[in-house]
């Protein structure tokens, strides 16, 4: 189903990409430009299909037109339950490639909340065959290319985790439950890692400051950072609920 599906669509495509006189037939047709797959831009596959089963109605008299086969009833349910399966793989990739709205700590809530959109439709259009097959592939070859995330593996793959428990609107929300004890151990660990490697040595103090003369009314040393108050910090961070990354999360 899969390839004579396809090969009715690339043929379609090709003779509207070869002929002028045919694209501009079905432009009379659609109302619009047929759009055709570009092999260097991503999600094209999936848009084209997307495109023209907006016009399946008229297949009969596109494809005519263009000189090839109208596909089946069987053949259009498939390129729908295509485009069903792939929706979650789709729209993962355009906001993989956002170029302003994208940040690193994006990446692997994008793969796993992909997944979950996945397991999703099966449990929408199980008895579908074709979907169920789609969708365990999919979902497959998404965890074979990226094992390191699905297993929250932070020896692995430590800065795609943490950059994404950094962003306030991720936190622990994305990572599965039996895995965030896990995750908040890290995120404090590494944390107190950082503020050793950029703690600034304190000055040796001088006579006045040891012999006891010198009293205040706070104690010597109050509002230094510590390991225990960085620790306290990233806890505040964790359990605040405010996803605003201008917001400051202090030890009180």
């Amino acid at each position: 189903m899969f390839y004579s599906s396809m090969a009715k669509c690339s043929g379609f495509w090709n003779k509207v990409s070869r002929s002028t006189v045919i694209a501009e037939q079905l432009q009379l047709i659609c109302g619009k430009a047929i759009q055709t797959p570009c092999p260097t831009r991503w999600n094209s596959l999936y848009d084209c299909i997307t495109s023209l089963l907006v016009h399946k109605e008229k297949f009969e008299q596109i494809f005519e037109a263009a000189g090839i086969s109208t596909p089946s009833r069987e053949e259009i349910e498939f390129l729908e339950d295509y485009v069903t399966c792939m929706n979650p793989i789709a729209t993962a990739l355009d906001k993989l490639q956002g170029e302003e709205r994208f940040l690193y700590g994006y990446f692997a809530p994008i793969i796993i909340t992909t997944s979950k959109n996945l397991a999703k439709i099966i449990e929408t259009f199980g008895p579908k065959r074709h979907v169920k097959i789609m969708v365990e592939i999919l979902k497959a070859r998404l965890e074979k290319r990226f094992p390191q995330v699905f297993q929250i593996d932070y020896n692995r793959s430590t800065f795609e985790l943490l950059s994404s428990v950094c962003l306030p609107f991720f936190k622990l929300r994305w990572i599965p439950e039996i895995r965030k004890d896990a995750a908040k151990a890290t995120f404090i660990a590494e944390s107190k890692r950082f503020f050793t490697q950029q703690r600034v040595p304190q000055n040796t103090p001088n006579d006045d400051q040891v012999d006891g003369f010198f009293t205040f009314d706070k104690e010597f040393g109050s509002g230094i950072r510590t390991e225990e108050t960085v620790e306290l910090e990233c806890l505040n961070y964790l359990q605040d609920t405010s996803d605003n990354l201008n917001r400051k999360f202090t030890a009180d």
